[in-house]
C-alpha cells in the first residue's frame, strides 16, 4: 500500500507478492514475485506510471534501493532448499536499465544496501561495510 505520510490517506494499492521496496522522491523501486525482477514506478497522488522493469538482470533480485537516477540491486541464486541466497556483489543501474557498475569486494553475501547522491554503502555477512 502507498500512503500519504502527511495525512495517512491511502493513495494506491499494488497487488502481488512483494519483496524489497525502496522509495526516493516520487520514484519507487520494488521486487515482485515470482520473477524477482526490479520495477521502477513514478508515483503521484493520482497516478502510477511504470518507468522500467529491469529485465537485463538474469538472477533473482534479493535487495533493491533507489536514489535520484540510480538503482542499486543485489541478486542471488536459489540453494538446494529453494532459498534465495544473495550474492557478494551489488550492481548500480541508471533508470534506463543500463548497468553502470558492478561493486565487488565482499567475501560473503550482501544483506544491506543504501545509496545517497553518488555514494553506495553495502553491508555484508563478512562483517564489513564498504
Amino acid at each position: 500500500k502507498i500512503l500519504d505520510i502527511t495525512n495517512g490517506q491511502l493513495l494506491h494499492t499494488l497487488e502481488g507478492s512483494a519483496g524489497p521496496v525502496a522509495i526516493s522522491g516520487n520514484l519507487m523501486a520494488f521486487v515482485v514475485s515470482p520473477d524477482k525482477k526490479a520495477t521502477i514506478l513514478k508515483i503521484t497522488k493520482d497516478t502510477i506510471q511504470p518507468l522500467l522493469t529491469l529485465t537485463q538482470e538474469t538472477d533473482q533480485i534479493s535487495n533493491v534501493t533507489i536514489s535520484g537516477n540510480k538503482l542499486v540491486t543485489v541478486s542471488g541464486q536459489r540453494n538446494k532448499d529453494d532459498m534465495l541466497v544473495p550474492s557478494n556483489t551489488a550492481k548500480v543501474w541508471d533508470l534506463n536499465g543500463q548497468l553502470l557498475h558492478t561493486l565487488v569486494g565482499h567475501t560473503k553475501f550482501i544483506y544491506k544496501i543504501a545509496i545517497s547522491d553518488n555514494l553506495v554503502v553495502t553491508g555484508s555477512r563478512d562483517n564489513t561495510v564498504k
